[in-house]
């Protein structure tokens, strides 16, 4: 299922070809994928996007329980 030859082009970083670019799009292109070598530099967005995402949960979490509809007393 799928195109492979078009799967094949869509991987790594790009531009994308419908949109305008920039004369300056393709070297920020080559400086982020420099800079994109580096793993340590991968390691720390992994661990701030974890950060984030965690922070997105506490959030939900603490907005869930600050609008619980409050219980209502039994009928008698």
């Amino acid at each position: 299922m799928g195109n492979e030859e078009a799967a094949t082009g869509m991987w790594g970083a790009g531009l994308d070809p419908l949109n305008p670019q920039t004369r300056y799009s393709y070297a920020f292109l080559d400086l982020f994928q420099f800079i994109i070598e580096d793993q340590l530099y991968v390691d720390r967005l992994k661990r701030h996007y974890q950060m984030f995402k965690d922070a997105l949960r506490r959030e939900a979490g603490a907005r869930a329980v600050r609008f619980r509809k409050p219980k209502r007393p039994p009928r008698r």
